[in-house]
């Protein structure tokens, strides 16, 4: 009996470590599973004992196991989420970067088309100015009006003294004696 029951002592005390072992190394509970079959070749009141520990560390591994699957998908999952947030956030980034290059555009079209409204005020205001002038001039007498009512006199002025010589011609020719004398004025 002292035999086995250090046996069943050695047992116990390598499958209380190989369990607190099997969370972290799957391979933990198999080799508690051959240590509980080797002690219940010993005793067999050892192996039922033994088998039912098996039984709960088959069982226990299979949770583990299917707990981490679950944890490995719920992580899986919590990845490519975030993978998505990043890549949201990134977007967002450049969307808002985008907005704030459209907004200096903006203020930059706005401060173009104000200058173009004032050039165009200016503009409109010299071009009724210069409508006034060519109305004002077309209304007044011109100097090209003024220069041929004066070349038109100039040409009577001269048909005149041609009629004047041909009068004072006239008058020596009928009335013999000294007449007096009209000069043409020089010009």
């Amino acid at each position: 009996g002292g035999d086995a029951e250090a046996a069943r002592d050695e047992a116990r005390e390598a499958m209380d470590g190989l369990i607190e072992r099997a969370p972290q190394d799957p391979g933990a509970a198999a080799a508690a599973a051959e240590i509980a079959t080797a002690a219940v070749s010993a005793n067999d009141e050892q192996a039922l004992f033994a088998s039912g520990l098996v039984e709960d560390l088959l069982w226990d591994r299979d949770m583990l196991r299917a707990n981490l699957r679950d944890a490995d998908a719920a992580l899986r999952c919590a990845t490519q989420e975030l993978e998505r947030l990043r890549a949201a956030r990134d977007h967002f980034g450049r969307v808002i970067a985008g907005a704030a290059s459209v907004r200096e555009q903006l203020c930059e079209e706005r401060e173009a088309q104000a200058e173009l409204r004032r050039e165009n005020a200016e503009l409109a205001a010299l071009r009724d100015e210069l409508v006034e002038t060519l109305h004002s001039a077309l209304d007044a007498r011109g100097d090209l009006e003024l220069e041929a009512v004066i070349d038109g006199l100039i040409a009577e002025n001269e048909k005149l003294w041609v009629l004047v010589s041909a009068s004072q011609l006239a008058s020596r020719i009928a009335v013999p004696g000294p007449h007096p004398s009209l000069q043409q004025p020089m010009r």
